[in-house]
């Protein structure tokens, strides 16, 4: 075992008691009441993966779960020796609980490093003005729709465009930002003849990361950047060039936020699968892999929070990075349980090819 990495301890031997719910000494300690002691020790868990380690196996506390929820439904030859899943259960409770605590505290960390510390008192006094309140009280208040794009102006107009240009709420101000696009992007979105689209075309690519994980991690943030400074509406929301939202999505999120005073609703979406099967993903949580920027709708007040081109160098995708840090600011969150986008499997990229002149980041 990792010696250096923290433990959860109860009372002086070190071990695991089952019991209630987890409670906080003087001194951070997690302890419990029951005096059970489980035959094996949990083991560690890595912060920066936000992982938990069970005996050996680096798993997500979800999946941890759903392993969990599998194994009573099944007949189970158990070595003498084995945890029952009863004993597992309750030492992923206690994980979870653990990781929830250390995690608010690097989140508090690498918010003062971010700078946006500062901004929590700022936003939270803005929010008493007549002028921010206003957004939930206009009977029909504008709603900026961002969208960056990248050469896919078939997948844009068709099915992008064509889901907003049907949404039942109509006063819509739609962005469209080209990283840079060098083919018919412009002439197809003038063939649209819609006077709340504008695409503006940015004249160079990036710099992003060369090719790979960290570049997926962020590329479009220069254009995504750029939707979000050209945002006049009360609310704002995001659509991938190459993903749809359902009819009844700027209305849904727009009535959500209003009757709950939400500066941010978020809600649950279908997922294309590599098999063309679709996945439901989005359980409420507000988290990574629970949320994307295609489901997320808020005041036009965290426009202020922008995309950070250098997020890769976190691990951080770029939309989980700003997630991360709007919610420092402690908004007024919404979750609306209801599936309203259908986010597609990125299979139509063409291969990477650097455009002339094109740099990139360390």
């Amino acid at each position: 075992m990792d010696s250096g990495a923290p433990r959860i301890l109860s009372g002086t031997d070190g071990r695991i008691r089952h019991g209630a719910d987890p409670s906080r000494t003087a001194d951070g300690r997690l302890t419990l009441r029951s005096p059970v002691v489980f035959r094996r020790p949990i083991h560690v868990f890595d912060l920066s993966a936000h992982c938990i380690t069970v005996d050996g196996a680096a798993c997500r506390p979800a999946i941890i779960r759903q392993r969990l929820d599998t194994m009573r439904g099944r007949e189970i030859k158990m070595p003498p020796d084995a945890v029952s899943t009863d004993d597992l259960d309750f030492r992923v409770k206690v994980l979870e609980h653990a990781l929830r605590y250390e995690r608010s505290r690097l989140d508090h960390a690498l918010a003062v490093g971010e700078g946006i510390i500062e901004t929590i008192e700022t936003f939270h006094a803005a929010r008493t003005s007549a002028d921010y309140m206003r957004a939930f009280t206009d009977t029909a208040p504008l709603v900026s729709v961002c969208i960056c794009t990248m050469n896919r102006a078939e997948l844009l107009t068709e099915r992008c465009l064509r889901s907003l240009r049907e949404q039942t709420y109509r006063n819509l101000q739609i962005v469209v930002v080209g990283d840079h696009c060098t083919d018919d992007t412009e002439s197809r979105i003038a063939g649209l003849r819609d006077d709340r689209i504008a695409f503006v075309n940015l004249p160079r690519r990036g710099p992003y990361p060369p090719p790979g994980r960290d570049r997926w991690c962020v590329a479009g943030t220069n254009a995504v950047n750029q939707a979000l400074v050209r945002c006049e509406g009360a609310f704002v929301m995001h659509l991938d060039d190459d993903d749809r939202a359902v009819p009844e999505r700027v209305e849904t999120l727009l009535r959500a936020a209003q009757e709950h005073r939400a500066d941010l609703c978020w809600h649950p979406f279908w997922s294309e699968q590599p098999d063309g099967t679709w996945t439901l993903l989005g359980n409420g949580a507000f988290e990574l892999g629970q949320i994307t920027t295609g489901s997320i709708f808020y005041h036009r007040a965290l426009t202020r929070i922008p995309w950070d081109v250098h997020a890769y160098r976190l691990g951080e995708p770029g939309d989980w990075n700003r997630l991360r840090k709007i919610r420092v600011l402690r908004p007024q969150l919404h979750f609306v349980n209801t599936p309203l986008l259908y986010h597609h499997r990125e299979q139509n990229q063409s291969p990477f090819e650097a455009q002339d002149g094109e740099t990139f980041l360390p």
